[in-house]
C-alpha cells in the first residue's frame, strides 16, 4: 500500500513539471477556473491555426504530439528517480513514508529544479 502510495506521488510529480510547462506556470497550475481559461486560450491561440476558434483533429494532433513531448522529456529528468531514493532523501522523521510536509519539500525541490532548468534555457 505504501509502495503504492508513493508510486502514485512520483507518477505525479514526474508530471509536475511538463504540466507546469503546459500551462505556462499559470494559475492553471492552481487549478482554478480563471488559470484554466487562461490555458485554454494559450491552446487555442497555439494550435488553431484556421483561426475558427474550435480544435479541429489535426489541430488536436499537434497538440497532443506535443504534450508527448513535453511528458518524455519531463520523465528523463526523473531517471534514477526511484521510490528507495526519494525516501531517503525525504523522508526526515525516517517513519519510510512521506508525510505531507515531507511531499511539499519534494515538490517544492522539483519546481525550483524546473525554474532553473528553464532560467538557464532563456
Amino acid at each position: 500500500m505504501n509502495r503504492c502510495l508513493l508510486s502514485i506521488g512520483l507518477a505525479g510529480v514526474v508530471m509536475l513539471p511538463a504540466g507546469l510547462a503546459w500551462a505556462g506556470d499559470t494559475t492553471a497550475a492552481k487549478g482554478n477556473a480563471a488559470g484554466k481559461a487562461v490555458v485554454r486560450q494559450e491552446l487555442l491561440a497555439k494550435y488553431d491555426k484556421n483561426g475558427n476558434g474550435k480544435l479541429d483533429a489535426d489541430e488536436l494532433a499537434a497538440a497532443k504530439a506535443d504534450l508527448a513531448k513535453k511528458r518524455e522529456k519531463a520523465a528523463k529528468g526523473t531517471k534514477g528517480l526511484t521510490a528507495d531514493a526519494v525516501l531517503k532523501k525525504y523522508d526526515t522523521n525516517g517513519d519510510g513514508k512521506l508525510d505531507a510536509a515531507e511531499l511539499s519539500a519534494m515538490i517544492k525541490d522539483l519546481q525550483a529544479k524546473h525554474e532553473a532548468k528553464k532560467k538557464a534555457v532563456m
